[in-house]
């Protein structure tokens, strides 16, 4: 079995590739957040991504319903709920306006303040809630990740990676080819010293590819209390923001 991964608009979509020389042709599986490509014996890689990127809107949906049924949705887009920022929780607000210029997040005092159209049913506020919030996560996430992803890729003597911010489902973050990295958009909630750890064990990828005694010795060097923060991390898996705006 191999692992591969397609970028689906925004999403990352993991897969496992099962061959077997029993099969004829490609089937598509999602099953309790993990997609699974069975494949005859033979077939490479690269014949197989068209086909999981042609399935990517299903995979998606299947992924979200797997989410919801494990209830990892954790809050509704509505006033008074605590939205987590840098690790801290801060007092949603929302809000309606008539005028299209008021539209979108804004932190201001301590509090996030959503405005959304007076127009908009329940289907399109959330749509477009869910849209302002992960934008505002990425431009300020963004924004705080470029500084230590230099100063862990100079620690490390290897040239500072490309990154981009997308949605991971569930995964912080991930190490593509020799000199990118993916992060979640949702690491914006975490505290600091967690995303320092997500980003040393995806710097620590561009040395070394898998997770053997040569990575955590580097990981080791890199962060010595590394084992303290992903245990901190355990206990948080990426959630995207649901429910009903009201």
């Amino acid at each position: 079995m191999t692992h591969d991964s397609v970028l689906f608009g925004e999403t990352l979509i993991p897969y496992r590739i099962r061959r077997s020389g029993d099969r004829q042709a490609i089937a598509i599986t999602v099953s309790a957040g993990d997609v699974t490509v069975s494949a005859p014996r033979g077939m490479r890689a690269v014949t197989i991504r068209p086909h999981v990127l042609r399935k990517g809107a299903w995979i998606v949906t299947k992924l979200d319903d797997d989410m919801r049924q494990k209830k990892v949705w954790p809050r509704k887009l509505i006033s008074v709920e605590a939205i987590r920022y840098l690790g801290r929780q801060y007092q949603l607000k929302v809000l309606r306006s008539r005028n299209k210029k008021d539209i979108g997040l804004r932190f201001l005092a301590g509090t996030f303040e959503l405005t959304l159209l007076t127009t908009w049913d329940d289907k399109a506020s959330l749509s477009h809630g869910r849209r302002f919030f992960r934008e505002w996560f990425r431009s300020h996430l963004a924004h705080r990740l470029a500084p230590i992803i230099e100063k862990f890729a100079r620690a490390m003597r290897v040239p500072s990676p490309n990154f981009r911010i997308l949605d991971l489902r569930g995964r912080w973050g991930s190490c593509i080819a020799p000199r990118s990295i993916l992060l979640h958009w949702l690491l914006a909630s975490e505290p600091l010293n967690l995303i320092e750890f997500v980003i040393a064990h995806e710097v620590c990828h561009l040395r070394h590819r898998n997770h053997g005694k040569a990575f955590y010795r580097s990981l080791g060097l890199l962060m010595p209390d590394w084992s303290d923060r992903h245990e901190q991390l355990q206990s948080h898996r990426p959630m995207r923001i649901g429910g009903l705006i009201r």
